[in-house]
């Protein structure tokens, strides 16, 4: 490809091709041609591609897409072929919906790129009926689309705008078939190489907001940290270029249906339609492949679907977590959702949901209550934390709240590796899988030397910060919490801990009666007689029955007989990633953008003390400041 030619939906800066190119050192003379030419001959010795020919176009647009990666490029090209022999239905030659002259959604590549290269495509969803088997013939549509810009549009990334305001959210969500969507986005990312730049949802129903805070933890980390709810033009404005966008959101461009009927035209020309009969022969034969099979977690058969229902309770729709949704940094066993809910009773079908609607019928009640609208997936998680026990939770909850009107500092929606220094004389973390138990470990392994309040203080905002997204995110039944101080000067460290006790209780209190964390073990790693110094300064804050449970292991070998292997870090002896990594990560998760705007949202999740009946505020909250009791420790 000397120029961009060929199509008629995009329009090119002069230089496209040659600035594009040069990102990725394939600017000079023939270097595209190579790479291209490598790409061929790679196919060609592949057995288990059942067709070997392949648009050149496509290569190097695909090249592109891999950031001139050919390793990339190959792994992209063979599971597009295994995703069109495992998932045959969502590929196709000819747009259904419009051969059948059914309009759910027009959809069109607005002309100018970004001044970043990135294509911006807008679809509008029509007040038409849906059901679920609509959202298979939309997604096949818009593959059949995508498949002609793979081969014709030279770009660095799309940019996705949805525009709901003229459809029914309610009516939308309960056709929604969240498995086909989550199977459309492996396909477009994991088969075509779609790099996403921005997912852009306008609508003024807040059902919006709900569904994509639920939504975004299902997605990749980096596009779930691009995905955006607009109000209104204005709002979208501000993140997508007015000028780029059609007619209808305000911009300079066409009309939608203009540029809907242009896509069509073109998507749907005898010409793109024999391109597609071509590409859909680009399948694997399973039988011949060589070496180990593909990663088929995204494959049909081991789809992960996102598992959620939408019903109708009181005129309202709701969302019910059946499965817990994917993280970077926690992993589930196969069946701990149903067997946590089966501890107590709650594994029956709607049981979950009936003790969740009675919970928020409880807090809408709470005129004390600054916020009345919690999320139900935080909600579930509190439930289990308190073993299915409504009223516990309701007292959870409402020391939840109490503890973010009168402790404020330990809430707040901050950056933690810009604004907390000395983060790494403290290397701890969540470890990543579950025990057998469905009990999660906290590790931290402390070289301080120099303690001081501060030092602790920052330690003890962060480990808030750090519970809020397990609240948002963990299904477990309670933590290991394990503390390796073998290289930590204990005496001074059991001097600074005594002079600040106040904030180490209040630490305490906010964990155990705020968040509800439930504590199966207490493990500390020394071989100081000094930690029997450091455990009565700890015992006052614990129940009789979790003091009971403190171990102390003065030999790092006797580690597994409290802790399963499994799940420690390699330095450990077990077969978990260092603790330094999965420090690193954390501090990345509880500082990334995604995170402070959720501590942001929840700002407001408070007390009005001047509203709570006068003889509830009793001493249940004591614990509280001004009512902390001292430590006085020798």
């Amino acid at each position: 490809m000397e120029t961009i030619t060929g199509q008629s939906l995009l329009n090119y800066p002069p230089d496209t091709l040659y600035q594009i190119r040069k990102m990725f050192n394939l600017e000079k003379p023939g270097r595209m041609k190579e790479a291209i030419d490598i790409l061929e001959a790679w196919i060609k010795q592949q057995e288990h591609f059942e067709s070997k020919s392949f648009d050149r176009n496509y290569l190097e647009i695909l090249i592109i897409a891999c950031k001139g990666s050919l390793e990339k490029a190959k792994q992209k090209i063979d599971k597009l072929c295994t995703l069109r022999t495992l998932a045959p239905e969502y590929f196709g030659c000819e747009l259904t919906l419009e051969r059948d002259g059914r309009k759910l959604c027009i959809y069109g590549v607005m002309p100018r790129l970004t001044s970043n290269y990135h294509i911006i495509v807008v679809a509008k969803m029509l007040p038409a009926e849906l059901n679920p088997d609509d959202h298979l013939l939309l997604v096949k549509d818009w593959i059949i689309s995508n498949e002609y810009l793979t081969r014709t549009a030279y770009n660095l990334g799309v940019i996705l705008v949805v525009d709901y305001r003229e459809c029914n959210m309610k009516d939308m969500l309960m056709a929604f078939n969240m498995s086909v969507v989550r199977k459309y986005i492996t396909i477009m990312q994991e088969g075509f190489g779609v790099r996403s730049k921005g997912l852009h949802y306008l609508s003024n129903s807040k059902l919006l907001n709900n569904f994509l805070a639920y939504l975004k933890p299902l997605l990749p980390e980096k596009i779930s940290n691009r995905v955006y709810a607009h109000n209104d033009l204005e709002s979208l404005h501000k993140e997508v270029p007015r000028e780029l966008l059609c007619e209808d959101l305000g911009g300079d461009e066409p009309p939608l249906s203009v540029l809907h009927d242009n896509r069509v035209k073109y998507v749907g020309s005898k010409e793109h339609i024999e391109y597609m009969k071509e590409s859909l022969k680009q399948r694997t034969d399973e039988s011949k492949r060589i070496g180990e099979k593909i990663d088929v977690d995204f494959l049909p058969g081991t789809f992960r679907s996102l598992n959620v229902d939408f019903i109708r309770l009181n005129n309202n729709v709701i969302v019910i977590m059946q499965e817990i949704p994917k993280n970077h940094l926690l992993n589930f066993n196969p069946n701990t959702l149903n067997d946590i809910k089966k501890l107590y009773n709650l594994d029956e079908p709607k049981r979950m949901d009936e003790a969740i609607d009675i919970l928020q019928e409880w807090v809408h009640k709470q005129d004390h209550f600054i916020v009345k609208d919690f999320d139900r997936n935080i909600l579930e998680r509190m439930i289990i934390c308190n073993k299915g026990q409504l009223e516990r939770t309701k007292q959870k909850l409402d020391k939840y709240c109490t503890f973010r009107t009168l402790l404020p500092e330990y809430f707040q929606p901050i950056n933690v590796k810009m604004e907390f220094p000395n983060l790494y004389e403290l290397t701890d973390g969540i470890l990543p899988k579950l025990s057998p138990e469905n009990q999660r470990v906290y590790f931290c392994k402390t070289t301080v030397q120099k303690p001081s309040g501060l030092l602790f203080r920052n330690y003890y905002r962060r480990m808030i910060i750090m519970w809020e997204y397990l609240q948002r995110f963990d299904y477990s039944v309670g933590y290991i919490f394990a503390y390796d101080m073998r290289e930590l000067n204990l005496k001074d460290c059991i001097l600074t801990v005594g002079m600040h006790g106040a904030e180490l209780r209040q630490t305490f209190a906010m964990m155990k009666e705020g968040f509800g964390a439930r504590i199966q073990k207490l493990v500390f790693i020394t071989d100081s007689k000094l930690i029997n110094n450091l455990i009565p300064t700890v015992t006052p804050l614990l129940s009789r029955k979790v003091a009971s449970r403190i171990t102390v292991i003065d030999d790092i070998r006797k580690l597994s007989t409290v802790i399963p292997l499994d799940l420690l870090p390699t330095e450990y002896g077990g077969n978990e990633r260092p603790l330094a990594e999965i420090h690193e990560a954390w501090l990345n998760a509880i500082s990334s953008k995604d995170h402070i705007e959720y501590m942001k949202k929840k700002i407001n999740m408070r007390t009005d003390e001047t509203k709570r009946q006068a003889d509830v505020f009793n001493d249940e909250y004591l614990g509280m400041p001004g009512t902390f009791r001292n430590f006085n420790v020798d």
